[in-house]
């Protein structure tokens, strides 16, 4: 979604950093939404969506160090 969130901020003159962290928050809030659906059905395939959330978090941390190097936070 990085190509979304230049055209956004484009648009509407709010850097795409602020985009993208809550980009990384949807995915994380459905990621998490899917990990409580597949549990009951197959905990092997809800324990292999956890990296999502993990990998998503991690990213999440590096936008907002770019965010307080930029002074956006």
């Amino acid at each position: 979604y990085a190509y979304y969130t230049l055209g956004l901020a484009k648009i509407t003159g709010i850097s795409a950093l602020w985009f993208g962290l809550f980009g990384n928050l949807v995915v994380i809030a459905f990621a998490l939404f899917v990990v409580w659906m597949l549990y009951p059905i197959s905990r092997a395939a809800a324990y292999l969506t956890i990296p999502v959330i993990i990998w998503t978090a991690y990213a999440s941390l590096i936008v907002i160090g770019e965010m307080r190097l930029q002074k956006l936070i």
